[in-house]
């Protein structure tokens, strides 16, 4: 498994050493914007700390590393980007949670208003995902409509189509899709 480039600067400043970032970016052969952005989440999840222009790995890093952790402190369970209340996926997750029954097609004659690129891909992926991540079911007598069966909140649970998983904001779960 490649180490991400948090999991490379928490070992090279692992024992107590000091270091810049242009010494990280050297060391590790990474441009110093990345070391940068990669320092800041782990700073932000206190793995290091930042003084003076330096780098400084704390005992929780030390433990991190320590453990030998596959995760890295980066998103986190619960942790999810800000999306937009009017995209689509919002609107489709907002209407199912008001109606009982609902197909596809009701979903596009009431939300699609011509400026997504392809709405009725996008509906169909997303609904796709519910009904694997288990929030949506088909009806026993029309498998054309649905239901849902699992309203975990207001916020719209978040489809990440590269990684196939599916957050929900409203109680941190990760489903893999």
């Amino acid at each position: 498994m490649t180490k991400t480039i948090g999991q490379s600067i928490l070992e090279e400043l692992a024992g107590g050493k000091v270091m810049l970032t242009r010494e990280l970016a050297a060391r590790l052969d990474v441009p110093a914007d990345n070391i940068r952005s990669a320092a800041k989440l782990l700073v932000g999840r206190g793995y290091i700390v930042k003084m003076e222009g330096c780098y400084q790995i704390t005992d929780k890093g030390q433990d991190f590393v320590a453990s030998e952790a596959e995760r890295m402190p980066g998103a986190q369970k619960g942790d999810f980007a800000a999306r937009s209340r009017f995209s689509l996926r919002t609107r489709v997750w907002n209407l199912i949670r008001m109606r009982t029954l609902w197909s596809v097609d009701d979903l596009l004659m009431t939300l699609a208003d011509g400026t997504e690129k392809d709405a009725e891909k996008g509906v169909k992926r997303y609904i796709r995902a519910l009904l694997k991540a288990g929030y949506v079911e088909r009806t026993p007598r029309n498998p054309q409509l649905f239901r849902l069966v699992r309203n975990s909140g207001r916020l719209a649970p978040a489809l990440n189509t590269p990684a196939r998983t599916l957050t929900d904001p409203n109680t941190g779960e990760v489903h893999h899709v």
